[in-house]
């Protein structure tokens, strides 16, 4: 959460109390498993950014990335060095 919020709005990562809200105002939500998925709504939404980054210890299965498959259609997939993996899925 804290490392893409430093860098997406500074004043949201220094309000560390209330930042998450501030981010899910936003439509930004930190997904660490499939039932959190399906408690953000994504239904709400016409596009979805996943950010992977570590996901091997946190998604093995890739079961976030595969339940959003199952909504939205991929759009395009980029590496960042050897962590971050992003995908850009729209409806």
């Amino acid at each position: 959460d804290l490392g893409i919020l430093y860098h997406y709005n500074l004043s949201y990562f220094q309000d560390y109390l209330h930042y998450q809200q501030l981010m899910q105002k936003d439509g930004i939500h930190s997904i660490s498993n499939v039932q959190q998925l399906r408690l953000a709504n994504s239904q709400l939404f016409d596009e979805v950014l996943l950010v992977e980054a570590g996901s091997e210890f946190v998604d093995p299965n890739h079961e976030i990335r595969d339940e959003i498959a199952k909504q939205f259609h991929l759009s395009s997939t980029k590496k960042i060095f050897e962590i971050y993996e992003l995908a850009s899925y729209i409806k």
